[in-house]
């Protein structure tokens, strides 16, 4: 019976911090293959929006302090459960309201980001794509606890674009790591090119599991958006076009 009721009394502590995590300012971003992981998102009922080619959805994300009963010892241990339909309902949000005030919201000390300023950042994700570049000195590397979904938060864009003096170009090959390099410095062609080229191998070698996009994304860093990079002498075209 004892034992009983302590089971009892754990189950409600975890009820009660479930409560207290699941709310609003503990959502974090996350990302995926909107191909692959549509389908399996809304059978979970897990709410996303569509950037690109990309799924943006949402998770819980906090630490939490265990005592062990063991030997008294406190652990801590990541909680991180998706973010569903029923939040939304509950908050009283779209996915899109959602995504628009999440990525505001402050995650510095929960999702660490790491910057790789080294010449070897482009090599490590393209391998021998890097050849088809004249220079890859000035692209870096992002990897974070949120894989790609470190890019959806302006703050740590526009923290690299500071550093590279401007707009930025945006890779999101791989599902842990972004690129990115100064718009200015780079041809947006060149880097489809190698992105494309990159993607083929992924799926000859079945690497797919691995792969997120197949598009270059582009940073304002003035207006703090992110969006599908295109071409400014297509744009013309098309304007004059009509």
């Amino acid at each position: 019976m004892p034992n009983q009721v302590d089971r009892i009394c754990d189950y409600f502590d975890r009820v009660r911090l479930i409560k207290k995590i699941e709310q609003l300012d503990n959502v974090t971003i996350w990302a995926a293959n909107l191909e692959k992981s549509a389908k399996k998102l809304e059978e979970n009922e897990t709410p996303y929006v569509t950037v690109g080619d990309i799924a943006v959805y949402f998770k819980f994300f906090d630490e939490v302090y265990e005592v062990s009963k063991e030997d008294g010892e406190v652990w801590p241990n990541d909680y991180i459960r998706p973010v569903c339909n029923k939040h939304l309902e509950q908050w009283g949000f779209t996915a899109q309201e959602l995504f628009d005030k999440a990525k505001y919201f402050d995650v510095g000390e929960r999702l660490q980001t790491v910057l790789d300023a080294s010449k070897d950042a482009f090599k490590r994700v393209l391998g021998s794509y890097e050849q088809l570049l004249p220079d890859t000195y000035g692209i870096y590397s992002i990897t974070g606890e949120n894989g790609i979904g470190m890019m959806f938060y302006p703050v740590v864009l526009s923290q690299v674009a500071q550093r590279l003096g401007g707009d930025l170009f945006v890779i999101p090959i791989l599902n842990d790591r972004i690129l990115v390099c100064s718009k200015n410095e780079y041809n947006l062609e060149k880097l489809q090119e190698v992105v494309k080229m990159k993607s083929k191998e992924d799926k000859l070698y079945g690497l797919i599991p691995l792969h997120v996009s197949d598009m270059v994304f582009q940073f304002d860093a003035h207006r703090l958006t992110l969006q599908p990079a295109t071409d400014q002498r297509e744009k013309k075209m098309k304007h004059t076009a009509r």
